[in-house]
Parts: C-alpha cells; sequence; structure tokens
C-alpha cells in the first residue's frame, strides 16, 4: 500500500473515435498545454480505443452489471480492458462512469 496522498500514476484514456459516434473528443484543460500538466509530471498516459472495442466494452457492463454506459464512459472500460494483463491482483483500479447511456439508446441500438 503507498502513504496517504502519493498517487504514483493515474491514467486517463483520451477519447479517440473513427467514425461519428463521438465525433468531438475532448480533454479538459488541466490535461492541455500551458503549464506543468499530469502528462508531463508522468502521471498520466494518453491511449486510443477504437468505437468497436467502446461498444463490446458497453454490452459487457451491460449485461453483467445492469448498468448501461455513455458512450465516453464505454470508451473508458474498453481502455481498461484492453490494459488488465498489466495490472496485479492487488492493484486498485478506479473507473469513474460519468454520464448517462440512456442518451445514447439510439446509437446501441443501431450499431449493435
Amino acid at each position: 500500500m503507498k502513504a496517504p496522498g502519493s498517487i504514483v500514476k493515474i491514467w486517463i484514456v483520451c477519447i479517440f473515435t473513427l467514425n461519428e459516434i463521438l465525433p468531438d473528443p475532448y480533454v479538459g484543460n488541466h490535461f492541455d498545454a500551458g503549464s506543468e500538466t499530469v502528462y508531463d509530471q508522468h502521471r498520466a498516459e494518453y491511449a486510443a480505443v477504437d468505437d468497436q472495442a467502446a461498444l463490446d466494452a458497453a454490452k459487457l457492463l451491460s449485461l453483467t452489471e445492469g448498468i448501461i454506459p455513455a458512450l465516453e464512459s464505454a470508451h473508458a472500460i474498453a481502455g481498461l480492458i484492453e490494459r488488465l494483463p498489466q495490472f496485479k491482483s492487488s492493484d486498485l483500479v478506479i473507473l469513474n462512469l460519468s454520464g448517462r447511456g440512456d442518451k445514447d439508446m439510439d446509437t446501441y441500438k443501431r450499431l449493435l
């Protein structure tokens, strides 16, 4: 266990999409250029996740937990799934589910 307040690394998925599901990826200004950022401090890494992986992750979460994630969160879930082999069973992983998947039901219905 790490000492309180000693976050070694946070992992941030930078949403990247190849089609119309999420046409405007956004990274907040706290991750943007300017003063030293969490990326500059080597406390974050950015990665791309394709739309099919995000849709598969949304379906998995819906079937296993009964939670319909927003498409943005589905991309983060997919990124976590891709990186599971790098974690140890003792690692603590926190994934923030933001938004509501019910607003994306038309997209899910069309693509799943």
